[in-house]
């Protein structure tokens, strides 16, 4: 939402669309925000490596049944089981729940390496944080306004900055 609001107040339309890269970052970054807000619970987390896991199997060709029973295999209740394995093979296929945990994991590496904010400009890649971060500070684009701090606090997430880690 934050990138979808910042985007509106740059001269360069595109970023309203998005730029080659984005949608992995943006998921990331979405995830983050969930995470870095406190908004994020173990069982979001596992929900989401569970989802991860069905995609992996449907891109492996694996049966419905077959990936609907290695979720249970990880733990995962028959229903929720169910509803995960609809969910990445419906419609012959949805592969963009893989981007949530990738983008997310790539997103707390680059939080570790610098400050994320400027990715919040509009829909744009972590490949170009670089040119964001010179365009804002060259007052090109204007600074983007986050709507939660992005950098982790591991003390305030505890066992789950743990696990994530």
């Amino acid at each position: 939402m934050a990138t979808t609001l910042n985007a509106r107040q740059q001269p360069l339309k595109l970023l309203r669309l998005g730029l080659p890269g984005a949608t992995f970052t943006q998921e990331g970054l979405a995830i983050l925000a969930e995470f870095t807000s406190g908004g994020m619970w173990l069982s979001r987390l596992k929900q989401l490596a569970a989802r991860v896991l069905a995609v992996d199997a449907l891109v492996r060709r694996h049966s419905f049944v077959d990936t609907c029973q290695l979720l249970q295999q990880h733990g995962i209740d028959e229903q929720q089981a169910f509803s995960i394995t609809a969910r990445a093979y419906r419609g012959g296929g949805f592969t963009k729940d893989y981007l949530y945990l990738s983008g997310f994991v790539a997103m707390l590496r680059a939080c570790q390496q610098r400050c994320p904010n400027n990715l919040l400009v509009g829909k744009a890649g972590i490949e170009h944080i670089d040119i964001l971060n010179e365009l804002v500070e060259r007052e090109v684009f204007v600074m983007p306004k986050p709507l939660v701090a992005l950098q982790p606090d591991t003390k305030k997430q505890g066992e789950l900055a743990y696990l994530v880690r």
